[in-house]
């Protein structure tokens, strides 16, 4: 009996929420079950504000009251985001959330859902879309669904760890300062003659330099013998 009803569920399941992304307007609200004998509340732990950054995983905790006088089953979850403008229009679907939560008459249970809106639709600034997200739950083999959130809410871009737009900011700002410097102080050095000095210091230092022996041996006995060899020379 048990395998009948969880393959019924699967049967219904796959009627409401196909798969694809590419399903025609009104698939997914068009075929929900009625409501049943159930209290939802729901909460966002992590993103109270409904500001919801793309590729980022959300999560929702759902928690069910069954105020009827039958057990019931919370089965699935599944979601969707909507266009603002035409709510037939399906942006993108979320993953199934499969559960199974039995819940006796007046019984409370809660159930965490995760979804995660596609990077592609962040932006800055944040674009508005509608989501909706609805909780399956089985009674006797008859499904019922009631929508827990239905709502408009804010698509931001996910925060980056590194902002390389920032950084090549602020190195194209450093590169043109360094340019902006170094033209600066060339002029300036020009006004000033500093590269003239600079230049004749380095034409007095260009050339080899000779050295005149007789400076240093003038007065010296080297200089007599040295007299003396070119005076007998002469003489041959």
């Amino acid at each position: 009996m048990r395998t009948m009803q969880i393959c019924l569920l699967a049967a219904v399941l796959a009627l409401v929420v196909p798969g694809s992304t590419a399903q025609r307007p009104g698939d997914l609200l068009g075929n929900l079950p009625p409501a049943g004998e159930l209290s939802v509340a729901h909460y966002f732990p992590e993103h109270p504000d409904k500001q919801f950054p793309a590729g980022d995983i959300i999560s929702v905790v759902v928690s069910g009251h069954n105020t009827g006088a039958k057990p019931m089953n919370l089965s699935a979850i599944v979601g969707s985001i909507n266009s603002p403008e035409k709510y037939e229009m399906f942006i993108q679907n979320f993953t199934i959330g499969r559960y199974f939560a039995p819940l006796a008459p007046g019984a409370e249970a809660s159930i965490e859902y995760k979804f995660r809106a596609d990077p592609i639709l962040g932006s800055t600034p944040a674009r508005e879309f509608i989501v909706a997200l609805h909780l399956f739950y089985e009674v006797e083999g008859s499904y019922f669904s009631t929508t827990f959130f239905n709502q408009t809410v804010d698509i931001t871009e996910a925060p980056k760890l590194v902002d390389t737009d920032l950084i090549w900011l602020v190195g194209t700002l450093l590169a043109g300062l360094g340019a902006a410097g170094y033209f600066a102080f060339t002029k300036l050095s020009e006004k000033l003659g500093l590269n003239k000095g600079k230049a004749k210091k380095a034409k007095k230092a260009e050339g080899p330099v000779t050295i005149d022996e007789d400076d240093w041996v003038k007065g010296t006995h080297y200089e007599v013998q040295k007299r003396r060899r070119a005076a007998a020379a002469k003489k041959a």
